[in-house]
Order: structure tokens, then sequence, then C-alpha cells
């Protein structure tokens, strides 16, 4: 098992009447649920994107997740995704050519009912990729090649497998997840979705990334 750390200070209240959730762990930002919900970008991959990095802060349920469900990575191209018992890999992740150019042989578990934050770099002009939790190292690799650049046909996602339906466990908890791009050599924030940045879970569920409904955590 993952050692998860948590930070305590005082309770966030929030009002009945809010969409927003009172988060269940006293003194973290609040979270929703993933319910139905997943996220994927509204548009492809931009052509030159040499390297994306997706970030997530979350909280696993008591629900394991099985085969083909996954956290984040590109639609049919790879990402952290689960294997078995509630593990998860870093698999198959291919580049703009639809080649493979790397399956991590790491194994990651997830405490239910403990926030982690996970942070998966895809650098295909480096030729590397890392995972992190709670900002440690846990995972590093060389992809077969370097110097290329991510495929622009697919869209980059989180919850989902394909990027068409749901496909992690709906009792799982969110607090935010986060998308960068670096294209032409410009590293740049293209997406972030939280309670903090929305405001209310319908603001979150009629933003345009998302497809299916997050609920409220409980």
């Amino acid at each position: 098992m993952i050692d998860l750390a948590l930070s305590l200070t005082s309770p966030r209240r929030v009002p009945a009447a809010s969409l927003s959730p009172i988060d269940p762990t006293p003194g973290e930002p609040p979270t929703f649920r993933i319910g139905t919900g997943y996220f994927v970008d509204t548009t492809n991959v931009p052509a030159g994107t040499t390297r994306f990095e997706c970030e997530a802060r979350l909280a696993p349920g008591v629900t394991v997740a099985t085969s083909n469900q996954q956290i984040f990575g590109q639609s049919s191209a790879g990402g952290l995704r689960a294997v078995s018992g509630g593990t998860f890999a870093v698999l198959a992740i291919e580049d703009v050519s639809t080649v493979q150019v790397f399956s991590g042989a790491g194994r990651h578990t997830l405490v239910p009912g403990e926030r982690t934050t996970l942070a998966l770099s895809v650098d295909f002009a480096a030729g590397t990729v890392t995972l992190t939790r709670d900002g440690t190292l846990v995972e590093s690799g060389t992809m077969s090649v370097s110097g290329s650049t991510a495929q622009t046909g697919r869209r980059l996602f989180f919850f989902t497998y394909v990027g068409n339906s749901p496909a992690m466990p709906g009792d799982w908890d969110v607090e935010y997840v986060k998308l960068w791009l670096t294209t032409a050599g410009t590293r740049s924030l293209r997406k972030e979705i939280s309670l903090a940045t929305h405001g209310t879970l319908a603001a979150i569920n009629a933003d345009p990334w998302t497809k299916g409904a997050f609920t409220a955590s409980t």
C-alpha cells in the first residue's frame, strides 16, 4: 500500500443551498464525486506538442478500479491505467507515429479514502516519462525513441478510457485535475477543473470538457 499524507486544518463548511459539497475531510479543499462523469478535451492535441503533463488530486472510494479504467491519458494512446486489484501503471504511451514508445513496469496502489496527488509527465522531445505521487518520484523511464511529438488526432482526458464513456469507479472523490501542454517550445496550462476554480458542482457539470455527470461528495 502507498502511504498518503493528509494536512489537517479547520473544516470548511458550505451552505446547504449551495451545489458545492461539504468536504468529508476536515481542512482539505472541497471535492466532488466522479459519479458518471469524465473530462475530455474539446479539441485534439495541437501539432508540434512535445510534452503533456496530467495531474489529479483525488481520493479512491471503496470500489476497486479494474482493467481499462484510466485516471488520465490520451485516447487509445496510453496513460495512467488500472491493471488489476486496484493497482495502476503507466501503459501504452504512443507518439505521433502511433507506435507504442513506452509501457512502465511499475505498479502503484492507492489507499481508499486517502487523498493523493498523481502527476504524469510524458516528454516526447526528451524521450522520458515520469510519475510522481505527492511530489515524490515513483516511476521514471525512457521511451524507445526521442525527439518526437504527441499524436495530434487524439484528445487528452481524465477518468475515461477511450474518451467516449465513463471508466472510473463512481465513488471516487476529486479535488482537482490539471493539464499542461508544451507546444512549439511554450508550456501552458490548458485546463484546470475544481470547485475552487469553478465555484459549484453545477458549473463543473456545465464545463465544455464534462461528459456524464459528477455528483456531490458525501
